[in-house]
């Protein structure tokens, strides 16, 4: 199997971080590039903007979130993209993944619930993803 490009869903938690740190590696060894995938549900991005309708400042917030991401790639060298879609970040995840040869997601985000094996996205990820999906503890 051959790995170049890799999908990493981010949300700032961290254990999405450890997912990031684990992608590096697999980059590093494989040569191939990472794509962070920050996917906000359209609920959520009204409650960050405070008003009926996503706003382009709460951009800001999910920029913050990235940064610990793309430093801890651009530490490796690793090639990277960024995304931020409005759309539930499972959703956005498995539509994004045919265009990638491997996923990986923290096992759980934010809003985990300690006792749980996997968050819901998590969850979500590996029961419908069509490619490989690596969850990182």
């Amino acid at each position: 199997m051959e790995i170049k490009k890799i999908l990493v869903g981010v949300d700032g938690s961290e254990n999405s971080l450890r997912a990031v740190e684990f992608a590096s590696e697999i980059a590093t060894r494989f040569n191939a590039s990472v794509t962070l995938l920050l996917a906000i549900a359209p609920s959520d991005a009204v409650l960050f903007s405070g008003k009926d309708t996503y706003l382009p400042e709460s951009e800001g917030i999910h920029q913050i979130r990235l940064r610990n991401a793309k430093n801890i790639l651009n530490e490796k060298g690793v090639a990277m993209e960024e995304r931020v879609e409005l759309e539930h970040p499972a959703q956005a995840l498995i539509e994004a993944s045919k265009d990638f040869d491997l996923v990986v997601v923290g096992c759980r985000g934010l809003s985990g619930i300690k006792g749980f094996l996997m968050g819901s996205v998590s969850s979500k990820v590996v029961h419908h993803c069509k490619r490989p999906v690596m969850v990182v503890p």
